[in-house]
């Protein structure tokens, strides 16, 4: 009585795994791509960002790869998720939603795991936490005017960076004229409680020659980031007046 059980078992699996197929569902048994990597969705992750989240907010996850060289496309695979298990962090464990509670300190750091069903392919990456109140920083910045070196007064910008990127782990990216998946460069910095900052550049694809990245910032209650005695360098193809700072507004 055992082998026709076991016969009859066997050939209803095989018969819905076929209707999966035929249906274009995945099953235990899908390969992921080796290359594949935890995104977020509204994340571009090979524009260099890197995986962050507001406290008291949310992060949907999920698997992607590099597709035609630049961008992300998703993939499409019965996962299981874990997570750090940190207090006001809640991680779902079939559908990859990440939520965060307003309470979750600035600059907590949770590592996040992803895994086939059958546990063969294992993909890890780390969510960087960020309160908007404390890390004012944080966000996508457009140019809209420049510092006078001669008496600090604010000055038109005929070439402004239209994308200016402050990630929660440290890191930043600078492009004049964004288009597609394209960045300039990009480069980590820090900033103390002093008001002090410093960037790091790294090229992309453009790096200025004249870059000064040690100077002090400021945002004002108006939402504004000036940026004193620091040179962000000016675009490529493009002969530009070196000043001494540069102002922002938010995205």
């Amino acid at each position: 009585m055992v082998r026709p059980k076991f016969g009859f078992l066997l050939s209803s699996l095989m018969f819905l795994m076929i209707i999966c197929i035929m249906a274009g569902c995945t099953s235990p048994f899908t390969s992921v791509p080796e290359d594949a990597f935890i995104a977020a969705e509204g994340i571009e992750s090979s524009r260099g960002e890197s995986l962050q989240v507001a406290a008291g907010g949310q992060l949907q996850l999920r698997l992607g790869r590099i597709e035609c060289c630049v961008f992300t496309e998703p993939i499409e695979a019965n996962l299981r998720w874990s997570a750090d298990e940190i207090t006001g962090v809640d991680l779902e464990t079939g559908s990859g939603l990440l939520t965060v509670a307003a309470t979750v300190a600035d600059g907590t750091r949770i590592n996040v795991e992803a895994s086939t069903l059958l546990g063969t392919q294992t993909f890890e990456e780390e969510v960087v936490v960020y309160q908007p109140e404390q890390d004012l920083l944080v966000g996508t910045w457009r140019e809209v005017g420049q510092l006078s070196c001669q008496d600090g007064g604010e000055l038109p910008v005929q070439y402004p960076i239209r994308e200016f990127v402050l990630q929660a782990d440290g890191s930043f990216q600078v492009t004049w004229f964004p288009f597609e998946a394209y960045v300039d460069y990009v480069g980590d910095y820090t900033a103390g409680e002093d008001g002090s900052i410093e960037f790091g550049p790294r090229e992309r694809n453009y790096l200025p020659d004249s870059i000064d990245g040690a100077g002090q910032y400021q945002v004002d209650d108006g939402g504004r980031l000036t940026l004193t005695d620091i040179w962000l360098g000016g675009p490529p193809n493009e002969s530009v007046e070196v000043r001494c700072g540069h102002i922002f507004e938010r995205e």
